[in-house]
């Protein structure tokens, strides 16, 4: 598999090492839409029929998670720099994972999942991605960078 360099590094010029970059913007509303993809893949109607509030409240209960997950990508990117293959798009293979999953728990129970179910999820999702193609020293490093992000990050509530 061919690397190809994160866009967040090119465009952040991350060092190995250096602290992680500020949010960019146009990465929470790229994530953010494609978190909404995945929830229109699970019955978006059906989603806000079983829900126990209006769609806006909706909404941004669930965007609450998107800077946890954008931040999560950057700890992993700003650890490695251009040393970091992305083997896949994190777009469609976590941002709108999230979101259907989100849709599935809301229609089985009614409400979003608890904050900390979430960010395993994500947690889980960034590792699971990252991790493809990796030799075990990568893979453990992955999932210490993962955990001490979740340690470090102040918890999201709804």
């Amino acid at each position: 598999m061919q690397a190809v360099p994160s866009s967040l590094a090119v465009s952040q010029r991350i060092i190995p090492g250096m602290p992680t970059p500020q949010r960019d913007p146009h990465m929470i509303a790229m994530y953010s839409a494609f978190v909404m993809e995945g929830l229109h893949e699970k019955d978006y109607d059906g989603v806000l029929a079983a829900w126990k509030g209006g769609c806006v409240e909706l909404v941004c209960g669930i965007m609450e998670f998107v800077p946890y997950l954008v931040d999560g990508i950057n700890a992993v990117a700003s650890n490695y720099g251009d040393d970091l293959e992305y083997p896949g798009v994190p777009e469609y293979e976590m941002a709108a994972p999230f979101g259907l999953w989100i849709g599935q728990m809301v229609t089985s129970s009614g409400s979003l999942p608890a904050p900390d179910a979430c960010r395993a999820w994500i947690d889980n999702a960034i590792v699971e991605f990252f991790a493809k193609y990796q030799n075990a020293t990568r893979v453990a490093q992955i999932k210490a960078i993962i955990a001490a992000h979740a340690k470090t990050t102040v918890a999201t509530s709804h």
